[in-house]
Parts: C-alpha cells; structure tokens; sequence
C-alpha cells in the first residue's frame, strides 16, 4: 500500500519519472510476492474471495508496469489510482 500511495501522492504530482518507474518495479516484485501461501491465517476463510481481490491487483500492477515502459502516463495514472483504491479496500476488508 506504502508504494502505492507514494506513486498517486508524491511521484505523478511531481512528475518524478525516476521515481514513477523506480516504484513500480518496487510495486510490481512486492505485488507478485502475494499469493495464497501469503494471506494472513486470520482471513484464511476468506481466502477465496481474496484470491480474486489478488487478481485484480496483479492486473493492475501489470497494466502500470506496460504503460510505465510505453510512457503512457495519461493511463498509467488511471491504472494507479485504481490501485491505490483497490489496495486500500483489500487493507480494510480483510486486514
């Protein structure tokens, strides 16, 4: 959540390239480190519904990631802000 808030807060009102590409290679290794073996035992009965959540994110972060390397910023910021917004929702549904 950490990197993602500073991509939407700091990196893309700044237009900080270097850090809009540094942290979301940072955003994209943390996203695919998440996985079933990952979730917290306390919401394991919820595993299949965050499973999906997972999904969503991944695709995010990966639609980030293509439009960083294109230079697509106009859809890169759409695509962070989702997942900013996505993040923060998994954080208070299951966290």
């Amino acid at each position: 959540i950490m990197t993602s808030g500073i991509i939407v807060e700091q990196h893309i009102p700044n237009n900080n390239m270097d850090g809009i590409i540094g942290s979301t290679e940072t955003l994209v290794t943390k996203v695919t480190s998440l996985n079933e073996s990952t979730i917290p035992a306390e919401v394991k009965g919820q595993q299949e519904a965050m499973v999906k959540e997972l999904a969503q994110v991944y695709k995010l972060a990966a639609l980030m990631k293509d439009c960083c390397d294109k230079k697509d910023m106009e859809n890169y910021k759409i695509h962070a802000t989702e997942l900013s917004a996505k993040l923060k929702e998994v954080s208070e549904t299951y966290l």
